[in-house]
């Protein structure tokens, strides 16, 4: 866990409600990716999403849409895009939802 506190710049140790917390929103924005991308009649690898307007949608800080997309990089499942605040969703990996006993690390 200190790897990816580490990682996500946190200051402090997550409680364990906090680590659920960010486990659902990073599954939540997983979940707006494949709805954009259901609204293609081909299957796209990739979606384009900005922070802004998903904290807007999911009624989420910026900064916790940010911590979520940043355990998605380090599970090789984001990574930044083109300008701040852009972030590219790699649904094409594992098509299983994320799991909070599996471990974030492979």
């Amino acid at each position: 866990m200190l790897r990816a506190r580490l990682l996500l710049r946190l200051e402090r140790r997550l409680s364990l409600a906090e680590t659920y917390q960010l486990f659902d929103l990073a599954e939540t924005i997983l979940g707006h990716g494949r709805l954009v991308q259901s609204h293609f009649e081909f299957r796209m690898e990739h979606v384009i999403v900005e922070v802004e307007e998903l904290a807007f949608r999911l009624r989420e800080t910026a900064g916790a849409v940010t911590d979520a997309l940043r355990l998605l990089r380090y599970m090789g499942r984001a990574e930044r895009f083109g300008r701040p605040g852009c972030w590219r969703l790699n649904l094409a990996a594992d098509p299983n939802s994320l799991s909070r006993g599996s471990s974030a690390g492979r």
